[in-house]
């Protein structure tokens, strides 16, 4: 599946995403899906999923609609004492 065809979906459906890069040349989109309950330690977690992509071109310096899905992850981010 390439980068465009996931994005079109999710927008299709009404799901917002943002697009992320963490690594050189790796360029990911995220959505959240949730919200892990706050514990003793830590607030509430937003819970993401990571659709991460293999660049369509050989230097990328950003994402294009080419790029293929190349897997999935579940990421979390919030705030712990």
């Amino acid at each position: 599946m390439t980068r465009e065809q996931l994005e079109d979906y999710l927008r299709a459906r009404g799901l917002p995403f943002q697009r992320s890069c963490c690594e050189t040349g790796v360029f990911s989109d995220l959505t959240k899906i949730g919200q892990a309950p706050p514990n003793l330690i830590c607030r509430e977690w937003n819970v993401y999923v990571e659709f991460r992509f293999e660049s369509a071109l050989i230097e990328p310096q950003t994402a294009t609609p080419l790029d293929r899905l190349e897997r999935m992850n579940l990421r979390q981010n919030g705030i712990c004492l």
